[in-house]
């Protein structure tokens, strides 16, 4: 049986497009649970001194980009397992990789401009920023993949 006109593969799509509509209809219950810079500085704030915060805050940013590094390095792993087309599995790894590189430019001036927020303000305070907005914005981004992942991951399930 051809691929196109297999009965399993067609309900595979379907559910594939199923489960595309129930994680987008879920977007907001793992957005809100995300802790945001503001939150992120005000924890680290209770370690007592600056230099304590600035230390909390650099581990912080650190964990969240090795987690972000984690699940894109999944992500990349799930499109071998993917029972696709070449043509697309090999789109969408190019897609992925791309919006990678776009997420990285984007961190990085984002977060430029937050930091520039403080003003005059003492280099430390820039930098704590600088890390609090890059600690959002990967653990967002984390969010971001695992959610697709899923999206692959139920692909992968219903067509084996």
């Amino acid at each position: 049986m051809s691929r196109k006109n297999n009965p399993i593969r067609a309900l595979s799509t379907h559910l594939t497009y199923l489960s595309i509509l129930i994680g987008l209809s879920n977007y907001p219950a793992w957005a809100d649970e995300i802790q945001d810079q503001v939150a992120v500085r005000l924890e680290c704030s209770n370690e007592g001194s600056q230099a304590a915060m600035y230390d909390c805050l650099i581990k912080k940013a650190d964990k969240s980009a090795a987690e972000l590094k984690k699940i894109e390095n999944k992500m990349r792993k799930a499109f071998s397992k993917w029972d696709e087309d070449a043509k697309y599995v090999n789109q969408a790894k190019s897609k992925f990789e791309a919006s990678v590189k776009s997420f990285k430019q984007y961190r990085k001036k984002h977060c430029e401009f937050i930091a520039s927020l403080v003003g005059g303000a003492a280099g430390a305070s820039r930098e704590s920023m600088r890390f609090a907005c890059e600690f959002e914005l990967n653990t967002r981004r984390t969010a971001q993949i695992q959610s697709a992942l899923s999206h692959i991951a139920n692909i992968i399930t219903h067509t084996q």
